[in-house]
């Protein structure tokens, strides 16, 4: 699945998905340990099942077994990859497969239909949460209806689900419609059956070919939003937001949200989209340091006209993939940014650490980075790294793991605590426990 923060929708009634039955630990109390004759059964036992599967392997053959083994191996991207050049006719979808019917638009006492799509898109976050597919596909599936966008999470809910026709149907909708990640296919666990169905090549070479197609359009997108009253004459801190894969700029620092942030805390809000186009209004960061400041240069030129940065005032904040790409930049150019906020950090390349020394504008940075304590063991290991790098260059650091947070988006209180950590960060005088809420 694509990243993209969001929160638990709140009016639709709790459903719980499948989940492993509890360990029954009622035949396991016996104080002084087994006996002998459950012992001499024990050893019985395991010789009888030793000879069983040798006779089961016997009996199988060599090319059998070789044949189960590799239906649990994921075949990835297949080794062949059409070559795309600027200009060339685009190919027509090549999987002739039936449009999926629509899924029910009650939910118990719910009508979906009447819900709104960036509340549906959340509902159906929170349920792929819990494993609960069916009711994320019904929820996903309006949300495309109404906003012509969210194929590729579709695909995702369906291949969870185990309808692979219908996974194949929505991710080569995507591609032409909406936007194509054939990189991220062909890795993302979601996917793992669509991977291992016979039509799979075939749509991949399809997808790197519109993945390229879409690269080659150098689309880009800003989002700025400014403090009421300010002009060109006073210069202002800036605070960059760095969007999670496949998003883009405008969702990420949408007026709506950031115009009371800005007046309150007198900053300029910079969303910047990632610096390789994945489809219309997707984007994705090439986690090259050198390439991704010069996306963010460019944005800042192009707003040039409209915002004045105040030197040594301009501060990183990302989610997911941006919240790896602003620790990157911010340890990498310490004399650019005076911090960043770094919010459940994670690289689709799995990069590792870098490795640099310590400069003296480190010492000045305030780095905040947080994430979910019980979100996907990566995303917690991403965070740790990015808070050990910045303690070891000197930073001034701030870290939490929120106790109980298990969905990957922002953290509680997120709003709250922004103006926080931002004062945290331009303010090398305020402690973190400051900011320990």
């Amino acid at each position: 699945m694509q990243d993209e923060p969001s929160d638990i929708f709140e009016n639709l009634p709790p459903r719980k998905g499948p989940r492993a039955a509890p360990y029954d630990d009622s035949a396991d109390n016996e104080p002084h340990g087994p006996s002998a004759a459950k012992v001499v059964l024990w050893v019985g036992a395991g010789c009888f099942t030793f000879v069983a599967l040798l006779g089961l392997l016997i009996g199988l053959g060599l090319n059998a077994v070789w044949t189960i083994i590799k239906e649990d191996v994921d075949p990835g991207a297949p080794a062949e990859m059409v070559e795309y050049n600027a200009g060339d006719p685009l190919p027509e979808p090549p999987l002739q497969l039936p449009r999926p019917p629509a899924p029910s638009e009650c939910l118990t006492a719910t009508d979906l239909a009447q819900i709104d799509p960036q509340h549906l898109e959340a509902a159906a976050q929170h349920y792929y949460q819990i494993r609960d597919y069916e009711t994320a596909i019904q929820c996903q599936y309006l949300s495309v209806i109404k906003t012509d966008r969210g194929r590729y999470n579709l695909a995702c809910y369906y291949a969870r689900a185990e309808d692979v026709p219908a996974a194949l149907y929505w991710l080569q909708a995507g591609a032409k419609d909406e936007d194509s990640n054939a990189e991220w296919t062909s890795r993302d666990s979601d996917l793992i059956k669509v991977r291992k169905d016979p039509r799979w090549p075939t749509l991949w070479r399809y997808l790197s070919i519109y993945q390229q197609y879409w690269e080659a359009t150098n689309l880009s997108e800003t989002s700025l939003v400014l403090p009421h009253g300010s002009d060109l004459s006073r210069p202002l801190p800036i605070f960059i937001g760095l969007h999670g894969m496949a998003a883009n700029a405008s969702s990420f620092v949408d007026r709506e949200t950031y115009q009371v942030l800005a007046d309150k805390m007198g900053v300029a809000f910079l969303g910047v989209s990632g610096t390789l186009a994945r489809g219309k209004r997707n984007f994705v960061w090439s986690e090259d340091p050198v390439r991704d400041l010069a996306r963010i240069d460019a944005a800042l030129k192009e707003t040039s006209d409209r915002v004045t940065p105040a030197e040594g005032q301009i501060v990183l904040f990302g989610f997911s993939e941006g919240g790896w790409v602003a620790a990157e930049l911010a340890a990498s150019y310490p004399q650019r940014f005076a911090g960043a906020i770094i919010l459940s950090p994670g690289s689709r390349l799995e990069q590792p650490t870098p490795e640099m020394r310590s400069e003296p504008e480190h010492r000045r940075q305030g780095i905040v980075v947080v994430c979910g304590a019980a979100e996907h063991s990566s995303t917690v290991a991403y965070t740790e790294r990015c808070a050990a790098l910045f303690d070891k260059l000197g930073a001034r650091v701030y870290k939490k793991l929120y106790p109980g947070m298990n969905t990957h988006s922002f953290p509680p209180n997120y709003l709250k605590n922004l103006p926080l950590w931002g004062k945290f960060i331009l303010s090398p005088t305020v402690p973190a426990r400051a900011i320990d809420r």
